[in-house]
């Protein structure tokens, strides 16, 4: 059934129901922000959760049809029946559990945490893995020191990346990850006992070290079970049910209120990373789709809602489509074909083109080029370390990513990824944003010019400025150093 057939079938109806999957990783959480439970149990989207992203989508729909600059007034005019701090909802939302189509969810229990996952330190003499020695003293596979808490498995897939000339050549022929599995037992002898011993799920959970947002989320990390709280869960094993509920509501809002809830669990995500390409629900029931006529008809049904009085709708939502993404290896200046089109490997494709290093070095192989004509800002605050970075009035604001990126999965397979950018000027606190680099002694105000992919410089001064060379970066990267203009 396509997403808006349903529409046609919620007249004069007070409740409808919906089965979604995740078709990306899962990353929760609770109220601790874990993804499992003690006993196993994955926490599932809540209705909070899912409504309160429902409603961020609904305020960026009507912002863009009625070419506003910010969200001021938005929930007063048009969203105040989803309830406000004097009156509930006139639309309520539940959540039902139901089986998931992979199970276990988890990559390893708990039990299995306190096994894989004990810390130590890593052999003084880092260097010797680049000769092909030993680097690792026992069965641990953390490291507590040298620099920030990164898993150790990083590092030895990025020894397997930069300096076996077999397994390059293995990735050109077969695919990147594809034979995930065979590339740890052929180098089992010079990685000694740190790998061989892990099952083929832990295995697999470990290539999310491979997405900077997820080593991120890591660092200081000391407790094996923590490791297994903040997992994230399998593809295609978070099933839920979704019922919404009509109390009283206007069939317009409902019905926009009914196709924004699905365009969000289907393409602007749940969770954690949700721009980052994390936590994408398809309906189980729903025939393969077309991205651009579902949003498209999203933007009509809110018109319909928007300008029941005479209005210009006002439409400027630049949405990128890349058909055949790749993956930029940054630290080796290679960019590789995805051909395996499996979930994560889109999401390391995402994670690493969101980077300011690798805009750098995509551009003038260096990394050390000075960051500030670099503008990442707009993928989302905080985006600071050491005290360097964006920073707002002095203080680590938070703001969600002006994009999102969303890959197009099925559970198993990724075809495409698009960039999904609403745009809101938000002036009062793009005044107030400010950058530090690793010199400054104080913070100051943005550098006014930007670096885009033809290497030149351009005059930024608004929002729109920011996030369109931003987008046209994200492109550039993700399709292979082609079509950036």
């Amino acid at each position: 059934m396509e997403i808006f057939d349903i529409v046609d079938q919620l007249i004069n109806k007070n409740k409808v129901e919906f089965i979604f999957i995740n078709s990306t990783p899962w990353w929760g959480g609770n109220e601790f922000g874990y993804t499992f439970g003690d006993e196993g149990n994955v926490t599932v989207p809540s209705a909070n959760t899912i409504v309160g992203k429902t409603r961020w989508l609904m305020r960026n729909i009507i912002v863009q049809i009625l070419g506003l600059n910010s969200f001021d007034g938005i929930d007063e005019r048009f969203l105040k029946d989803l309830g406000t701090l004097n009156s509930r909802s006139k639309i309520a939302v539940r959540v039902t559990r139901c089986e998931g189509n992979a199970n276990p969810s988890y990559y390893f229990s708990k039990n299995e945490a306190s096994c894989i996952f004990k810390t130590t330190k890593l052999l003084e003499n880092w260097p010797t893995i680049k000769n092909k020695q030993p680097a690792i003293s026992s069965k641990n596979l953390i490291r507590e020191s040298i620099g920030n808490k990164i898993d150790i498995i990083k590092n030895i897939m990025n020894f397997i990346q930069d300096d076996n000339e077999k397994i390059k050549n293995k990735y050109s022929k077969e695919g990147i990850f594809n034979n995930y599995n065979s590339i740890f037992q052929e180098h089992k002898s010079s990685l000694k006992v740190a790998l061989c011993y892990l099952s083929e799920s832990a295995k697999e959970y470990f290539r999310y070290f491979l997405i900077p947002r997820f080593i991120l989320a890591h660092i200081g990390v000391d407790s094996p079970e923590e490791y297994y709280y903040m997992q994230p869960a399998k593809p295609k094993s978070v099933k839920i049910k979704v019922e919404v509920i009509n109390n009283g509501e206007d069939e317009d809002f409902f019905n926009f209120f009914v196709t924004s809830l699905i365009f969000t669990m289907k393409y602007m995500g749940i969770g954690k990373a949700a721009t980052r390409g994390f936590g994408r629900f398809i309906l189980t029931d729903q025939q393969t789709s077309d991205f651009q006529t579902e949003f498209n008809s999203l933007l009509k049904i809110g018109t319909l809602l928007v300008c029941k009085e005479a209005c210009k709708p006002n439409f400027d939502i630049p949405i990128i489509r890349i058909d055949n993404p790749q993956i930029f290896f940054f630290k080796v200046k290679r960019h590789e074909k995805i051909t395996g089109k499996d979930p994560i490997t889109y999401l390391i494709a995402i994670g690493n083109a969101t980077l300011k290093v690798a805009w750098k070095i995509a551009i003038k192989k260096i990394y050390k080029d000075k960051g500030a004509a670099y503008h990442t800002w707009t993928l989302g605050l905080p985006r600071s370390q050491h005290k360097t970075g964006y920073l707002i009035d002095e203080e680590e604001g938070r703001r969600i990513s002006y994009i999102t990126i969303s890959p197009i999965c099925d559970g198993n397979t990724c075809d495409k990824i698009y960039l999904i950018p609403f745009i809101y000027e938000e002036k009062e606190e793009f005044k107030k944003l400010r950058y530090k680099g690793g010199h400054d002694r104080q913070p100051k105000s943005i550098y006014n010019k930007a670096i885009t992919p033809d290497k030149k410089e351009y005059p930024v001064n608004a929002v729109r400025d920011h996030v369109y060379i931003a987008l046209s970066w994200l492109r550039y990267i993700l399709s292979g150093g082609d079509n950036a203009s």
